[in-house]
């Protein structure tokens, strides 16, 4: 984090599931908020969708992050960025610059002068399979969505800063964010945390409707809301069995962290049957530690940026500019142009304004540097 040049965040967005449409609301993430006193927490039981932005938004699952945007800030610079990723399509690049295993597909398209990345499953709807423990029940109960942003299922981000050569916008989904010590929590707008795990887990159940459904484009709705929390104060989480010993791996969790410049770490350990004790519950600012690794991986960040590098250029010399990039080892990446029609990152009038914008600064950025000789 150090090294990079400063992050800010551009946008935020929540998935608020509806009946009849999706309503995104620009808005906050879930506030951390442990129970009083710990209880036994239900396993993992729900249906659980490997891409939840591809599930619900099939064809365009980058859409609600670019109208957020353009919502935020309608004079929004397009033609600064030079790629609009996600946590998982860049998280998948630098992986495999570290040389770590795991086979990956994603989508390129061009729009202006912006690479964006869009992930890319063999099903939009794929879910994941086998999953146990305790990683979605627990920061169920341990945090909370308040007033303003009620009913929310998700909370995505959108991140800005420059990587190397590029500036790069990135969305991620953010587990939470730490009260600061000057922040008081009104009973007004957050209700205190329930002792009695039962009707906890009753009234989430009211929160998390509709996670199967899939949504026309046409039903998106984007409304105003919440409060925009500072960057350093949002976290990521993660949940382990302390009777099986499997403890976090940071060399894979600092990597993520870095991607998505989140500072504060939350780890969990339960007891096996879904009690977590409050001393086992560690909120950690890993900064430094993140800084550390940074330093430590030098090579494979400037692997990172050689594939950015390349990836950039094949698509803006790309006369359709839709390509697909395709690791199915460790050895091997393929780049290659989309069959037929391609795939999209955006439907065609955001692309439009994506590009339209870009155009209007830049004769707005030559008026302004152009010099007149007179006589």
């Amino acid at each position: 984090m150090r090294d990079l040049p400063p992050s800010w965040c551009l946008a935020s967005i929540l998935s608020i599931s509806t009946q009849f449409a999706a309503d995104f609301q620009e808005g906050k993430p879930p506030l951390w908020m442990p129970l009083q006193q710990s209880q036994p927490l239900n396993e993992d039981g729900d249906v659980y969708f490997r891409d939840p932005n591809s599930a619900k938004f099939p064809n365009y699952p980058t859409e609600p992050a670019v109208r957020a945007l353009f919502d935020t800030d309608p004079a929004f610079p397009t033609g600064e960025v030079d790629v609009f990723a996600c946590g998982s399509t860049m998280g998948n690049l630098l992986r495999f610059a570290l040389s770590v295993d795991k086979p990956f597909r994603f989508s390129v398209e061009l729009v202006g002068s912006t690479v964006f990345l869009v992930r890319k499953e063999d099903d939009p709807r794929e879910t994941i399979e086998g999953v146990h423990g305790f990683g979605n029940t627990f920061p169920e109960a341990y945090t909370t969505w308040e007033k303003e942003v009620e009913g929310s299922e998700t909370h995505q981000r959108m991140c800005r800063y420059d990587l190397g050569r590029f500036n790069c916008v990135i969305r991620f989904e953010c587990d939470g964010y730490l009260p600061t010590g000057s922040e008081k929590i009104a009973s007004s707008t957050v209700e205190t945390k329930s002792s009695n795990i039962d009707d906890l887990l009753n009234n989430l159940k009211n929160v998390i409707v509709g996670q199967g459904t899939t949504y026309d484009v046409n039903l998106l709705s984007l409304k105003q809301g919440g409060t925009v929390i500072p960057q350093h104060n949002i976290f990521d989480l993660k949940t382990r069995s302390a009777r099986s010993r499997k403890f976090i791996d940071m060399d894979e969790i600092y990597p993520q962290l870095w991607i998505k410049q989140i500072p504060n770490f939350i780890v969990a350990y339960h007891d096996g049957a879904g009690t977590f004790p409050t001393s086992d519950i560690h909120v950690q600012n890993v900064s430094y530690n993140i800084q550390a690794w940074e330093r430590q991986n030098q090579a494979g960040i400037q692997r990172l940026l050689v594939l950015l590098d390349k990836i950039v250029d094949l698509a803006r010399q790309d006369g359709a500019g839709l390509l697909e990039v395709h690791c199915p080892s460790v050895d091997r990446l393929e780049v290659r142009r989309q069959y037929g029609q391609g795939v999209h990152a955006l439907p065609s009038e955001l692309r439009a304004k994506w590009k339209a914008l870009k155009e209007a600064q830049l004769v707005q950025t030559t008026s302004m540097t152009t010099r007149i000789k007179v006589g």
